[in-house]
């Protein structure tokens, strides 16, 4: 009993060491541009956010950039030219929340 009781808390404990931010792991489609890609990765403890879309030069190729994330406050937080983008995962949806130079763009999973 002493066995099964010690056996009952190391599984309950190990749940308890999970890191968050599971629910941005994954491919990324923008909704509105299907050409705007997005694929979160973990790394460590950490995040990379790989963004793929039209480059502006040469025109009608695509360009990919990476950048890390760490996951803080419920939200994955990306530092790039001194400022700090929050990308956040609507729960119901399953969609992310990306800011942009004008405002934001939502993302879907893709499957």
């Amino acid at each position: 009993m002493k066995g099964l009781t010690c056996a009952a808390i190391v599984v309950m404990l190990s749940g308890c060491g999970e890191k968050g931010g599971a629910e941005f792991v994954g491919s990324w489609q923008a909704k509105e541009q299907a050409n705007y890609q997005a694929t979160v990765e973990r790394n460590g403890d950490n995040f990379l956010v790989k963004f793929t879309e039209p480059a502006l030069f040469p025109k009608g190729q695509m360009e990919t950039q990476v950048f890390p994330a760490v996951y803080k406050d419920g939200m994955l937080k990306m530092a790039s030219a001194g400022v700090t983008a929050k990308i956040a995962h609507v729960k119901n949806t399953d969609t992310l929340v990306v800011p942009t130079a004008g405002g934001s763009m939502e993302y879907r999973r893709v499957k």
